[in-house]
C-alpha cells in the first residue's frame, strides 16, 4: 500500500497494513460488544424502575 506524506508518497509494509487492519477489526468488536452491554444494562434498569414503580403503587393502594 503506498501512502503519501509532506515528504512525499512512502511504500507501507504489507505486514504493517495487515497489523493496522487487526487493530480496526478489534476495535470495532469492542465497539459493538459495548454496545450489546449497554444495551443488556439499559433493559435491566428499565425493568427494576418498573418494578420500583409497581412496588410502590402496590404500597400506595
Amino acid at each position: 500500500m503506498n501512502a503519501t506524506t509532506k515528504s512525499g508518497p512512502v511504500e507501507i509494509p504489507a505486514d504493517a497494513e495487515l497489523a493496522w487492519a487487526e487493530r480496526e477489526q478489534q476495535r470495532l468488536h469492542r465497539a459493538k460488544v459495548d454496545s450489546a452491554a449497554a444495551r443488556i444494562a439499559a433493559r435491566f434498569d428499565i425493568g427494576a424502575y418498573l418494578q420500583t414503580q409497581d412496588a410502590e403503587q402496590q404500597l400506595a393502594a
